[in-house]
């Protein structure tokens, strides 16, 4: 079936066509553009069925944030070798980040203790998914995240000296709220309920009030969006209690006023 450079990357990628659907009237209200995608839409655009040619500008913003290529390139049609090209492009990516995560993870089993630079080195993945949350499609971003949360639970069981548990905690904890945020976004609410509250358990554990009161914020957006401002208050009010002077503060001020 003939269809677009758009098509033959979505089909390249682990996404199926709803979860593409979900990931991308995710993104348009993360970076605030008032349009939204349905699966019979999408379909048409893969088979290059848009009356105008192109669709909406803001339908062009989100597209071209998700890809980070051109309307232009996206709505050409992909003839055989220029949809085997981008299938092998995504394969490339695949086999070259799955050969480092293999090397890595064979470092640390190998390590008879969990060592400094391995609790140092799931702090880095931690912050790379957060600098990159708003770039990355939200199904992309729970895989990526399950990863680094699934190590830190593995050496958690390898330690017991407390500066390590303390951090390895943080790290659970901290993408723990990272993957509350994305699955909201795909509209899983009971689902990011329980990953709230689970991220302010490891918080309390360590009494990281910094992450417990980021978690109170989560679950106060959560329960905005859903209906319940004065729920979303009374999670405010206990945020407020714990939260340290800086960010995590200022947010819940924010999230309190909306309420």
């Amino acid at each position: 079936m003939r269809m677009t450079v758009l098509g033959a990357l979505i089909a390249a990628h682990p996404w199926t066509q709803p979860e593409f659907v979900r990931a991308y009237n995710a993104t348009a209200i993360q970076i605030d553009e008032q349009t939204s995608l349905s699966l019979r839409q999408l379909k048409r655009w893969i088979a290059g069925d848009v009356a105008s040619g192109r669709p909406q500008a803001a339908a062009q913003r989100v597209l071209r944030h998700i890809f980070q290529r051109s309307i232009d390139e996206l709505f050409a049609w992909a003839d055989d070798e220029t949809a085997a090209g981008v299938a092998r492009g995504v394969d490339e990516r695949e086999w070259i980040m799955a050969a480092a995560d293999e090397a890595r993870e064979h470092a640390t089993e190998a390590a008879v203790e969990v060592s400094a630079v391995t609790v140092e080195d799931l702090h880095g993945d931690v912050s790379t998914l957060a600098h990159r949350y708003h770039i990355t499609p939200p199904v992309r971003l729970l895989s990526d995240a399950l990863a680094v949360r699934n190590r830190a639970w593995r050496l958690l069981d390898r330690t017991r000296r407390p500066d390590q548990l303390a951090g390895l905690y943080l790290v659970a904890g901290e993408v723990g709220a990272l993957m509350a945020a994305a699955t909201f976004d795909l509209g899983y609410v009971t689902a990011a309920e329980q990953q709230i509250r689970a991220a302010r358990t490891y918080a309390d554990l360590i009494d990281h009030r910094p992450l417990a009161a980021w978690c109170y914020g989560l679950e106060a957006e959560a329960a905005y969006w859903t209906g319940r401002p004065r729920r979303a208050r009374e999670l405010i009010v206990a945020g407020l209690t714990i939260a340290p002077p800086g960010t995590a503060r200022a947010r819940l001020y924010s999230i309190r006023a909306r309420a």
